[in-house]
Order: structure tokens, then C-alpha cells, then sequence
């Protein structure tokens, strides 16, 4: 993980809350990102910019909180799809501009693309 963020806003949670949201959605996060989501569910990064694969400079705005009385919790972001849900594809942070940032665990369960 790059050094240079800095977490704004970020929540502490417990692994309890992320197994019952994995129950809820029918899927195992990997263990990397359940460590990060540990301390940093809800959060929102300074500087918002990331690379991954041939995208350059994509933004990321919040990542989902796995508090469930939040309004941007993990649980409402992908229940809030309604005909645009695709089995398998699990939103967990959005950028500003409404557009989610997704798992897709249609592949590989164990280790989903994002």
C-alpha cells in the first residue's frame, strides 16, 4: 500500500462486523483488505488519485462504511442497485462523481478482481 495517504474520517471496526457483512453479501474479502478495512471503514484519502492496470489517476472518494448505521455503509451501497445488481460484483467505495469502486468475485471467490 502506498505510504503517502493520509485516511481522513476513518472508522475502527470490529471483525465481527466485517464476517457478518461478508454473511450478508455471500462472499470472504480478502484478507488484505479486511486488515486495511479494520481501521479504515468509511474513510476517505488524501491525495484521491490511484493507478491499477491501464487506468492512470482514477479517484476514489470514500470507502463504504462497514457501520451499518452509517448512510454510506457497505450493506445499503449494494442493496441501493436495484436492476443495475450483478450477482458476484461487490461495491465497497465510490468515486465522486456517483460510480462505485467494485469486487468482482464472478471468477475466483478467493481472490476477486477489482
Amino acid at each position: 500500500m502506498r505510504s503517502d495517504i493520509e485516511w481522513l474520517c476513518s472508522e475502527e471496526i470490529k471483525d465481527l462486523q466485517i464476517s457478518d457483512i461478508e454473511k450478508s453479501l455471500n462472499i470472504i474479502f480478502p484478507k488484505d483488505f479486511r486488515e486495511f478495512i479494520l481501521h479504515h471503514s468509511g474513510a476517505s484519502p488524501i491525495p484521491h488519485t490511484f493507478d491499477f492496470k491501464e487506468r492512470t489517476e482514477a479517484i476514489l472518494d470514500i470507502i463504504y462504511s462497514f457501520d451499518t448505521t452509517k448512510k454510506t455503509n457497505i450493506l445499503t451501497m449494494n442493496n441501493d442497485q436495484g436492476d443495475n445488481f450483478i450477482d458476484g460484483v461487490i461495491a465497497f467505495a465510490g468515486d465522486p462523481f456517483g460510480n462505485d469502486i467494485c469486487f468482482n468475485f464472478r471468477n475466483n471467490m478467493h481472490a476477486p478482481e477489482v
